[in-house]
């Protein structure tokens, strides 16, 4: 899946993240649509920045708010 594949690249598994590549994989099947959207952007984003910007996507990415 190519967006766990993004998250792995650029974020890390565990605390508020899924805690392995099928935990991602799992979550994001189970997502709507328009939360999967919400995912996709925000790791693209997290693609853009370091440090404490690409933490924030990271979150976002793995489903907390606003992608909750």
């Amino acid at each position: 899946m190519a967006f766990c594949d993004s998250f792995e690249g650029l974020c890390t598994y565990g605390g508020v993240n899924d805690d392995d590549r099928a935990d991602c994989l799992a979550s994001f099947d189970g997502y709507v649509s328009t939360r999967q959207e919400c995912v996709i952007t925000h790791v693209g984003l997290a693609g853009g920045f370091t440090g404490d910007n690409r933490a924030l996507h990271c979150t976002h990415a793995a489903g907390a708010a606003p992608c909750d």
